[in-house]
């Protein structure tokens, strides 16, 4: 019966030198509804921008050659569209009633001879 011999993997490779860096940057916007005090449920947009990416050349040592070309990417950007909820912890009564006033001890009684 025969053996048969695959290929080296080449699932994984580093870059062992080279690094290149630009500009990200962002766009935020959103909505909230307050329900009650604690309450306030929001949908917001987000644009991501993270500029280029480029690696150095890729090196493999399960290879015969023990090197692949690099890798450029262009215009990395990411839409995200994000429901959620924010509760206020320690604001109160939960159900909308006003909190209590505070209360005061009286003033010192002041006595003049």
């Amino acid at each position: 019966m025969p053996m048969s011999i695959s290929a080296p993997s080449v699932r994984w490779a580093y870059a062992p030198d080279r690094t290149k860096t630009s500009l990200a940057w962002a766009l935020h916007a959103g909505v909230g509804y307050q329900i009650n005090q604690n309450l306030t449920l929001e949908a917001s947009y987000r644009y991501l921008n993270l500029g280029k990416a480029e690696s150095g050349v890729l090196v493999n040592p399960f290879l015969p050659a023990n090197t692949l070309a690099s890798v450029k990417m262009n215009n990395i950007d990411s839409h995200d569209f994000r429901l959620g909820m924010r509760w206020a912890l320690g604001s109160g009564d939960c159900c909308g009633s006003p909190a209590p006033e505070p209360v005061f001890a009286p003033a010192p009684m002041v006595r003049k001879f």
